[in-house]
């Protein structure tokens, strides 16, 4: 290792996904120990009682303890704590700061005006999008068919983005769905500027990923989200506690149906987006206060450095 970097940033795996990082740690520690090393975990990693039975058995706390200097959450402990729920030890709770979630400081805006981009009308437009969609087929051909019960009752229109992973078959039966319920309905692979769709839209459903909530309450448009609940259990606490605040409408995969979607849906076009003294417990500050922090360590490495050259 021929450069000592001020700060290094491991996201979401204190070992690595396999252990990769360790070799890191170890010749950071050896050849610059000046050096800060934090950790950047989301909100929610999984169940509580699996993350510390994961952690205990491959020694994940005692690596964190020898390691990192600072541990960075991009949440907010009173919707979901992983201090408490992954029992922290008090070394390492004495080293963690809540930095809040990360929203687009500057949105995209390459779509100034989505609903004539997309040809729609004045009547309610739903955003439909499971991120990559390389696991969203199930809950997007659900959808379509509850759009078709909810037209019954009222003009809606939607687009749904399949996304850049979803399976090549399965997007073929969604564009064929799709087909019978045009043009009010259609299909679309990718959008370069999901965040505008989103405060253009008057509903989104969608799955529970940090990003896609973080971009879901930014835009103030009312949400139904169907979490994933397999393999890990990470989307469903997320969009539980965001649920439980009145941030969004949660739907359990358990409980999907057209009927409970378009149920689900129908109420939240109603009931509209969450009021703005709910928004403004949420705290989208995250950026400002990471780069705060990593402002905060440059000086104690500069120092630790200087005192090792002299």
């Amino acid at each position: 290792m021929h450069f000592a970097p001020d700060v290094v940033l491991v996201d979401h795996a204190p070992r690595g996904m396999k252990g990769e990082v360790l070799p890191a740690l170890h010749a950071l520690q050896r050849v610059s120990p000046a050096t800060r090393i934090v950790l950047g975990l989301r909100d929610v990693l999984d169940e509580p009682e699996k993350v510390r039975r994961q952690w205990a058995g491959q020694d994940t706390y005692r690596t964190i303890e020898e390691f990192y200097d600072r541990i960075l959450i991009y949440g907010q402990a009173d919707l979901f704590n992983p201090v408490e729920a992954y029992a922290f030890p008090p070394a390492l709770t004495a080293r963690t700061r809540f930095c809040g979630y990360i929203q687009r400081e500057d949105p995209i805006h390459l779509a100034p005006a989505p609903r004539a981009e997309l040809g729609l009308d004045d009547a309610p437009f739903v955003l439909v999008t499971t991120g990559g969609g390389g696991d969203g087929a199930m809950l997007e051909e659900t959808c379509l068919d509850a759009l078709a019960l909810l037209r019954r009752g009222q003009p809606v229109q939607a687009v749904v983005i399949t996304g850049p992973l979803m399976a090549l078959k399965a997007r073929d039966q969604l564009e064929k769905r799709a087909r019978s319920l045009a043009p009010a309905i259609r299909l679309l692979p990718f959008h370069r500027d999901i965040p505008g769709l989103m405060r253009a839209s008057s509903l989104v459903v969608a799955m529970g990923g940090y990003n896609t909530l973080c971009e879901i309450v930014s835009s103030g448009c009312p949400a139904v989200v169907v979490p994933r609940a397999h393999p890990r259990l990470e989307q469903h606490i997320r969009a539980h506690a965001f649920a439980a605040r009145g941030l969004i409408h949660m739907l359990s995969a358990d409980d999907l149906s057209p009927v409970s979607l378009a149920c689900a849906m129908g109420r939240a076009l109603h009931e509209g987006p969450a009021t703005s003294a709910i928004r403004a417990e949420w705290d989208g500050a995250g950026l400002v206060r990471i780069a705060s922090e990593f402002a905060g360590l440059l000086p104690l490495h500069r120092r630790a450095r200087n005192r090792a050259a002299s």
